[in-house]
């Protein structure tokens, strides 16, 4: 779980780093920062909200990734999986 909460932490970290600004690390002298980096420390101390809702996402989006991802498998092997021919088939053939 910890683990896990870090990816999720790095990925809402990432996401705010690119919603602030265009602007690379290199764009930024060592001074500026570290005060950017106090900004963000402190606002997300402060919203912590921001950090379990960018979590919630990052999740509601690797969910909606397999279950895409899964249904495509389902629909590119659909004759492999319900059209064999060579599949057992038990009771009445007539369905009666």
């Amino acid at each position: 779980m910890p683990l896990r909460f870090l990816s999720y932490l790095l990925f809402a970290m990432a996401a705010l780093a690119g919603a602030l600004s265009n602007a690379t690390a290199a764009d930024f002298s060592p001074e500026q920062r570290t005060q950017i980096e106090a900004i963000v420390r402190d606002y997300l101390k402060t919203h912590p909200d921001v950090l379990i809702d960018a979590m919630q996402a990052a999740e509601d989006k690797l969910k909606a990734d397999t279950k895409d991802k899964a249904a495509k498998a389902l629909a590119d092997h659909h004759r492999e999986v319900f059209d064999d021919p060579q599949s057992p088939v038990a009771g009445n053939p007539k369905g009666m």
